[in-house]
Formats: C-alpha cells, sequence, structure tokens
C-alpha cells in the first residue's frame, strides 16, 4: 500500500505520456486539417454558357426542377461519392469530321495528293461505286442537358459516331 500523494509515474513515464498526449493533439488536428480539405474539394463553379449535372455514384441527383444547376458557386460531395459534368448550354458547338478526307498530317497544304493510300487516306464510297472525299463540320445545342447526359457516358463521341454512320448511308444513295 502506497500513499495517494505519491507521485506514481517516474520522469521517464511522465515525458512519455505527455509527448503521447501532445502527438494524439498534433494528429487529431492533422486529421481535422484533412477532412475540412476534402469538403472543401467539392466546391466548384459553372460558367457563365454552361450548366451543370451532379452524379451521385453514377445516378443524376435533384428533382426534374433542380438537377441542372445554373451558373454560380455550388457544392456536392467530392470525389468518388459525386461526379460533376458540365455542359455548354445554348451555345453553339461544332466539331470536324475529316475521316472521310486523305491524311493531311505533317502537311502544310491541303492540296489533293497525286496518288491515295487507302490505309491512310480516308474515303467514302457512292452508289455507282465511285470513291469521294468530304470534310464535314457539325453544328448542335444542347437544348436538354438532362438527355444529354443521361443518355450515353460521352456524348460528344456518341454524337460523332451516329454522324458518321449517316454520312456513310448518304452517300451510299448517290451516284
Amino acid at each position: 500500500y502506497k500513499p495517494a500523494e505519491e507521485n506514481l509515474w517516474d520522469p521517464a513515464s511522465q515525458s512519455l505520456s505527455e509527448a503521447l498526449t501532445l502527438s494524439m493533439r498534433i494528429l487529431k488536428g492533422i486529421i481535422f486539417l484533412l477532412i475540412v480539405l476534402f469538403l472543401c474539394s467539392g466546391i466548384f463553379t459553372v460558367e457563365k454558357n454552361e450548366v451543370a449535372i451532379v452524379l451521385r455514384f453514377g445516378k443524376v441527383q435533384g428533382t426534374k426542377a433542380d438537377r441542372i444547376l445554373k451558373p454560380g458557386l455550388h457544392w456536392t460531395w467530392p470525389y468518388p461519392f459525386s461526379e460533376i459534368k458540365k455542359i455548354p448550354a445554348k451555345q453553339e458547338q461544332k466539331f470536324v469530321i475529316n475521316s472521310f478526307w486523305y491524311d493531311t498530317t505533317g502537311k502544310k497544304e491541303r492540296k489533293v495528293p497525286e496518288t491515295l493510300n487507302p490505309v491512310e487516306d480516308g474515303y467514302c464510297l457512292t452508289g455507282d461505286k465511285n470513291l469521294i472525299h468530304s470534310l464535314w463540320q457539325i453544328r448542335y445545342r444542347v437544348s436538354d442537358p438532362y438527355l444529354y447526359i443521361s443518355n450515353s457516358k460521352d456524348p460528344g463521341t456518341l454524337l460523332k459516331k451516329m454522324v458518321c454512320n449517316s454520312i456513310i448511308q448518304m452517300t451510299t444513295k448517290y451516284s
């Protein structure tokens, strides 16, 4: 039996206890700071000519009235919980399809070559079995951002493939 007033810790144990207490406080502070930084990484802005849709675990969030986010500052759960899809809205988009044109990589001019290489040069067959080369510039506007995002994971690539298929079908019908 030892009296209560007597210090039960030797100086080394007391110093170790203080160091561990201080280390735990610092570690808790670091963890708290990391949590705050993680939550702040969910802050994003939508620019003037675009709208955004938040996907949480791959599903569109919000009701029909509020699922499309207007320009301004917004917050959502950070990655990997949520993903932000920004869509250019009410602004004309365009892309060029050069799959049916001859190869011009590394060449300064767009002059027709003397011979064509079917492996490198693009072409399309017409209905009377002739070859044609063509460049296409497609212009479009996204009228419904929800449908634009929800029907495909990569709507731009899908649109390009659909246009290419339509070009091929169209050219086979003409002489």
